[in-house]
C-alpha cells in the first residue's frame, strides 16, 4: 500500500529544461511544485557567514564548510507531510550508476535540543562497470545513498554543514490516504 505520493507530478519533456536548470542550483525543486510552497533556502560559509535571528542557536560554518538553513512554510496539519532531502554534487559521468561516499551525521544543539545535520567530507564512491562509449557523458546530480525523510516542522529551521563542493536537494511528500487496520 502507497501511503506517501510526491506532490509533483511525473518527468515530462515539458519541464526538462526547467528541471535541469534547478539541478544545478542549490535548492532544486521541480517546477510542478514550486507554485504550491515558499520554501526558503540561505547558504553560508565561513567568509559570507550572518546569523539569522530563527538560526542563531546553530553553530557557525567553519572553513571549507557551507551552512544551509531551509526555512518550511507553515502547513495545516504538518503531520500529513514529510521532507526528503538529497546531498550530492554535479558530475560529468559516463553510462554507468555513481554514487557518493560520505556519512550524514546528526548532532544537536546543546541547550536547545534542536536537529542539525552534518557531512565532513564527501569522495567518489562505488559504481557499475558497465563500457561506455566515449560520447556517453552527461551531466546529473550524484547522490550520497542516505535516506534522509523528516517529519515536516515549520517552527524550527533544517541545517546542514555540507563540504563547500556538495549540493542539497529537497522535495516535500504528502500522505494521500487514511491508515487502515490490518485484520
Amino acid at each position: 500500500m502507497k501511503i506517501l505520493t510526491p506532490l509533483f507530478q511525473p518527468f515530462t519533456l515539458k519541464h526538462f529544461f526547467s528541471v535541469a536548470l534547478s539541478t544545478l542550483a542549490l535548492f532544486s525543486l521541480p517546477s510542478a511544485h514550486a507554485d504550491n510552497d515558499n520554501i526558503i533556502g540561505h547558504s553560508y560559509n565561513s567568509t559570507n557567514y550572518q546569523v539569522e535571528e530563527a538560526s542563531k542557536m546553530f553553530p557557525a560554518p567553519t572553513k571549507g564548510m557551507t551552512q544551509h538553513i531551509v526555512y518550511l512554510p507553515k502547513k495545516q496539519d504538518e503531520g500529513q507531510y514529510r521532507i526528503e532531502f538529497e546531498i550530492g554534487q554535479t558530475k560529468v559521468i559516463d553510462c554507468n550508476k555513481h554514487s557518493l561516499k560520505g556519512k550524514v551525521n546528526q548532532h544537536s544543539v546543546k541547550g536547545w535540543g534542536y536537529n542539525y545535520y552534518q557531512v565532513d567530507s564527501i569522495a567518489p564512491g562505488p559504481s557499475t562497470m558497465k563500457a561506455c562509449m566515449k560520447f556517453d557523458k552527461k551531466e546529473a546530480f550524484v547522490r550520497l545513498p542516505s535516506d534522509l525523510m523528516l517529519r515536516y516542522n515549520s517552527r524550527v529551521p533544517f541545517v546542514f554543514y555540507l563540504p563547500e563542493n556538495a549540493q542539497l536537494r529537497y522535495r516535500v511528500w504528502k500522505a494521500q490516504s487514511p491508515f487502515q487496520m490490518i485484520k
